[in-house]
């Protein structure tokens, strides 16, 4: 009776585990696995051998299981540490395995080999087993607590991922020249393909936060080649936040970089292209951070926290006062506290929560040489990821199961710097602003749940972990838009000749000398979006034999979303006032079947040699709030923020709107009331969409030389298909009929000199007397077949050892080659231009007339070194090759309204870029648990000054350079740890 009621307990317990989770991500990829078989001397396999694991990082102490009738054994969710195996059995010598590491979703292979004994006799050894994992051929990285420590880099996910091979940034931090300006998720290519990243921290996805990298035991990094347990076809990284243990342990760390600490790398070079002279120098970066962890009760209960102070200060090359004139800080503050308690519920039962807190000021947010103080946000934000709740249920040797739950938000508030009675302004030409900023409220929630439960097995012969899983995210965004003074972006189109390379106030204001055109909004309004995903999975890992592993799953993703009531209060001069009820049906659902299929073949037997091989299709979406793989209903919400523009203005202030306007965005102007309006019918969406989604092919060998070396080659092949394109119906390909041809002026932007390509630039416009002519009517279709097909194809070879005797080494090439595919062209400008809109971006990318396959490479080597008297040398380089950029003109179609053209969409590439980064480090031992240690980091110690940015309008300034790699500069650091 015993049996049956707790085997009714069990699945009871199962059952709420699948039925009321959700997640969003494989709470799995936070712990590790260890595998293996029990052989005696002639390699012949042991069933009912007692295997036993051990580590520090394990709060419930020891976990033991017996060999199968194959001699196999496995322990899955470990948390990454150092664990010991113990194999025993009587008439054998007991032997024991150290030094067995295991890393955030790998698993170990630990093969035991038994000696005879005629007496009870053991044998401790250090594990030797290759750190290569010959159960899956998922490609990635495991970046382990001593490379976060040690190796120098900025503190941020930039600095980070500038290290992992594979992954190409396009944006780069040199010593925090990055801190808090970047976005908070990772910005770069995986393998040639932008997009789809996952960022998750302690099983949340939620990349709206900026992490505090102190506060991780590990990251797990996988670029292609994953299991039916996730979800995203970009590059996934995974944070696992640290924990407590039995013993007591903290640091505290500081460090500080000042402007005298930074060098000049502006040489005469750029001065002569045009790269303001203006400082470009910290003022001071300062963090300070702490931790303590320990028991609350010894094997019981656990705590581990964290706190972090940080600012960063520099002088951005042109941002000034208005007022002042003079050169302004452009600074950010980052704080906050991570926080994580484990508690073993009973012997099998684990509780973990976690929660990561930050606080982001950026007074001057968007400031530059054309954005002065006075024209820029003053960000002040509160980001959070947590809080985190997982359960961990050890029901036996051969079935496991977790469930959690998590959320993710922010509060973003932008105000405004500019004095009341000033409007904003906008040139047209250098993109420069006056005047006050938007002033908005953001506030997107994200709740997930997740629950998945794993068994394994013998099936026909073959050992089986199979493993069943449901997850799901509910999401909720309010932007509350207060807007500019009188709702209005005065618009000016300066002239080539008044550009500067000084900045002034009165330089500034002499952009605005030209009126063009008047753009008007439907401001104060509020937007609210819903957003959900629920997926389920199924994934069997079958031990064919001893030396292929097969990984077969199918995951089923479920996107959909609603627009709740909401609605214009109609206080604005050009809003109209309507409430739109809550609208659940007539949205796509995006749901599909997506396979994953992967072996691994041990071609030797011992775990050095491994042919791996993958397929996979991957459902596009990503970690941002409110992603759907294709549009949704936040893409036609009546109540998104309406806009229309006017030409032909006088430069009177403030502008009465009359006549027709040029083009209306996500509404239409209403010429009876003079203002903006919308219906359900403004912007559509057509009947059974379809998703974006990726097939990915990869192959390759890796090698473990032992179990500090192993080295690998990959080939990945990437097809991606997108699913939809918006149709303009108010303006049809048909309808452009207005035609305008103006000569190629070249660079210089001067027709009739020596760089006129000897072309003809073309834009095409519907002429006021069509009937709907400025209209919106938009309708979200699908493609045609194998139209917008991109193809991307990869080559990649990586050496990796793990730090032992003394040093370390983690060093990767790739070359990767993108041929992407526009639409079918919906305007004439699209046909002759190769332009189009991708999902997610309000901005057309452009080839040029011709489009040509793009190649590129990156170069990653990092390691350390233990020098003498305790001196440690860590350093990291990057070289990668530099972006393709286009040239642009600027011309006016025939409704006089300013167009921008790509005229060549690869004009030419950036430089190359080579970043190398040092750090020397001296600990002094204080006792047995205590030490200090000083650092010294040196960042671009080439002082490199690759251009990164600069303009691609033909004119004056083309090729003016507008960003750069910042200049070497040299931090110190304190740290202390018990």
């Amino acid at each position: 009776m015993y049996l049956v009621r707790r085997r009714v307990r069990v699945l009871t317990i199962l059952w709420l585990a699948l039925i009321f989770a959700s997640p969003v991500y494989s709470q799995n990829q936070s712990t590790g696995a260890i595998t293996g078989r029990a052989t005696d001397a002639s390699g012949a396999l042991i069933p009912g051998v007692e295997v036993t694991i051990t580590s520090p990082a394990m709060i419930g102490g020891a976990r033991t299981s017996v060999t199968d009738e194959q001699g196999s054994f496995r322990f899955t969710l470990l948390p990454p540490g150092t664990y010991r195996v113990s194999f025993a059995l009587g008439g054998f010598k007991t032997l024991n395995l150290d030094g067995v590491d295991v890393n955030a979703g790998a698993t170990r292979t630990i093969n035991g080999t038994m000696a005879v004994a005629t007496v009870a006799e053991e044998v401790t050894v250090t594990s030797q087993a290759p750190a290569i994992d010959l159960e899956a051929a998922t490609v990635g990285v495991n970046w382990d607590l001593n490379k976060l420590d040690n190796l120098p880099y900025a503190r941020s996910g930039t600095g980070l991922m500038t290290m992992i091979p594979g992954f190409f940034q396009t944006s780069f931090d040199v010593g925090g020249s990055n801190f808090a300006t970047g976005a908070s998720g990772v910005q770069g290519r995986t393998y040639g393909r932008l997009g789809n990243a996952v960022v998750s921290i302690d099983g949340i996805i939620w990349c709206m936060v900026y992490a505090d990298y102190g506060a991780f035991e590990e990251v797990n990094v996988s670029t292609a080649s994953k299991g039916a347990d996730q979800m995203n076809a970009g590059v996934t990284v995974n944070m696992v936040v640290k924990s407590g243990s039995n013993e007591f342990h903290g640091a505290m760390n500081g460090s500080l970089e000042k402007g005298g600490f930074q060098s000049v790398n502006v040489d005469d070079q750029l001065l002569k292209m045009g790269y303001n002279p203006g400082s470009n120098k910290f003022t001071k970066l300062r963090e300070v951070y702490g931790d303590i962890s320990g028991p609350i009760m010894r094997n019981k209960f656990w705590f581990y926290f964290t706190y972090r102070d940080s600012y960063s200060g520099n002088f951005i090359p042109g941002f000034i006062s208005l007022k002042t004139g003079q050169q302004a800080e452009f600074y950010s503050k980052l704080q906050g506290p991570t926080a994580k308690l484990t508690y073993q519920l009973t012997e099998s039962q684990k509780l973990e929560t976690s929660w990561q807190v930050g606080l982001k000021w950026q007074p001057y947010r968007s400031a530059s040489k054309y954005v002065p103080l006075e024209a820029s946000q003053n960000q002040h934000s509160w980001l959070t990821s947590g809080p985190n709740l997982k359960w961990t249920y050890i029901i036996g040797p051969k079935m496991t199961a977790t469930a959690g739950v998590n959320r993710g938000g922010y509060w973003w508030p932008d105000y405004q710097w500019s004095d009341k009675g000033d409007v904003r302004k906008q040139d047209l030409r250098s993109t420069a602003l006056l005047g006050p900023q938007l002033t908005i409220f953001r506030r997107p929630i994200r709740w997930t749940w997740n629950g998945d439960v794993s068994y394994f097995n013998s099936v026909a012969g073959k050992n089986n972990e199979m493993k069943f899983g449901y997850y799901g995210w509910w999401d909720k965004g309010y932007t509350s838009n207060f807007g500019y003074p009188d709702q209005t972006i005065y618009r000016y189109k300066s002239l080539d000749s008044e550009d500067f390379t000084q900045s002034t106030p009165d330089n500034l204001r002499g952009l605005f000398l030209h009126p063009d055109s008047v753009q008007v909004f439907d401001y104060p309004n509020k937007v609210i979006s819903r957003g959900n995903y629920t997926a389920l999975y199924f994934n069997d890992k079958i031990t064919w034999n001893k030396k292929l592993t097969i990984n077969a799953g199918l995951r089923f993703d479920r996107f959909w979303s609603y627009a709740p009531e909401q609605g214009n209060t109609g206080e604005g001069p050009f809003a109209t006032r309507l409430i739109y009820p809550e609208v659940r049906t007539g949205f796509p659902v995006y749901a599909k079947l997506v396979p994953r299929l992967s072996f691994t073949y041990d071609v030797t037997g011992t775990g050095r040699f491994a042919i791996k091989a993958s397929y996979g299709r991957y459902i596009s979406a990503s970690a941002g709030p409110n992603s759907q793989p294709g549009p949704a209903a936040q893409d036609i919400n009546p109540n998104a923020v309406k806009s229309c523009i006017f030409n032909n203005w006088n430069g009177a202030i403030p502008y009465i709107p009359t006549g027709t306007p040029a083009s209306c965005t996500n509404g239409n102007w209403d010429p009876m009331t003079g203002r903006l309006i919308a219906t359900s019918a403004t912007r559509r969406l057509g009947q059974n969409l379809n998703a974006d989604y990726l097939d990915e092919y990869t192959s390759g060998i890796e090698i473990g030389f032992n179990r500090d070396v192993s080295m690998r080659f990959n080939v990945v092949r990437k097809f991606n298909f997108s699913g939809t394109k918006t149709l303009d119906l108010a303006q049809p390909y048909e309808s452009y009929t207005d035609l305008r041809t103006y000569p190629d002026p070249g660079p210089d932007g001067i027709v009739g000199t020596a760089d006129d390509p000897g072309k003809t630039v073309y834009v095409w416009s519907v002429p006021r007397t069509y009937p709907t002519q400025g209209q919106t009517n938009t309708l979200s279709a699908n493609q045609r077949p194998g139209e917008g097909k991109d193809q991307y194809t990869a080559y990649e070879v990586a050496f990796n050892k793990q730090f032992s005797n003394k040093w370390s080494l983690l060093a990767g090439y790739s070359t990767d080659m993108a041929h992407e595919n526009p639409f079918y062209p919906i305007s004439p400008n699209e046909a002759m231009y190769n332009c189009f809109t991708r999902l997610g971006s309000t901005t057309p990318t452009c080839y040029g007339p011709n489009i040509d396959p793009t190649w590129s490479q990156e170069l990653k080597i990092n390691g350390q070194y233990e020098l003498p008297a305790r001196i440690t040398w860590g350093s990291t380089y990057t070289a990668q090759t530099g972006d393709w950029y286009p040239r642009t003109v600027q011309v006016r179609d025939a409704l006089n309204s300013s167009v921008t053209v790509t005229v060549e969409g690869h004009a030419g590439r950036y430089p190359w870029v080579n970043l190398w980064d040092n750090r020397i480090s001296r600990r002094f031992a204080i006792g047995d648990k205590q030490s200090i240690e000083g650092m010294f980091d040196l960042y671009n110690t080439m002082n490199v000054n690759a251009i990164t940015n600069w303009t691609t309008l033909s004119g004056s300034s083309y090729h003016r350079p507008s960003a750069i790699i910042s200049p070497r500069i040299f931090k110190l650091s304190a740290r202390y740890r018990f």
